[in-house]
């Protein structure tokens, strides 16, 4: 067999298509960002925040987000999916402290002993579609963390009242 230059031509497209392919599948496989992880600059926005609710979560293949905050005399919430802003919009201030209140429950509710994660082929802890609940006020900030489905739907519920937080006029 002779290489002819229509011979290695093709051998070049051919290579070059491969690596282009494999790249293209490594990028896409690659690790996506934590679920935790904030777009940049929110986190000198919350910083002058009197209180907020932040709750992440991965629904499906995405990363999600939902920031409500009070300052002074307003209040903001966001939704976000995979670190894009999906919407934004004022709300009333006493929805805002009432949603508040909901999530210091959950977060509350949450800090009980309850059953554990499901475990994992090796033993280790797995959980399939991880949430984090965090709670900024005058007390303090509280965390909670969890599996979805292992919550008894309060992570639903909060989100529900959450979107509708977000969607209501003010």
């Amino acid at each position: 067999m002779t290489l002819t230059p229509k011979r290695v031509m093709n051998s070049v497209r051919i290579g070059l298509s491969l690596l282009l392919a494999l790249g293209m599948a490594t990028g896409c496989a690659s690790a996506p960002p934590t679920p935790a992880s904030t777009p940049p600059g929110a986190g000198a926005e919350r910083a002058s925040a009197e209180s907020s609710v932040e709750i992440t979560y991965i629904l499906g293949h995405s990363h999600r987000r939902f920031l409500a905050e009070a300052r002074a005399d307003r209040a903001l919430a966001q939704s976000f999916m995979d670190h894009q802003i999906l919407r934004e919009s004022p709300v009333d201030l006493n929805h805002y402290r009432e949603f508040l209140d909901k999530a210091g429950r959950v977060v509350a509710k949450q800090a009980e002993p309850v059953r554990g994660p499901a475990q994992g082929e090796n033993g280790e802890e797995s959980c399939r579609y991880p949430f984090k609940i965090i709670v900024r006020a005058s007390g303090g900030t509280r965390t909670s963390t969890g599996c979805r489905g292992e919550d008894d739907g309060a992570l639903g519920r909060l989100l529900r009242d959450g979107e509708f937080l977000i969607s209501a006029r003010k």
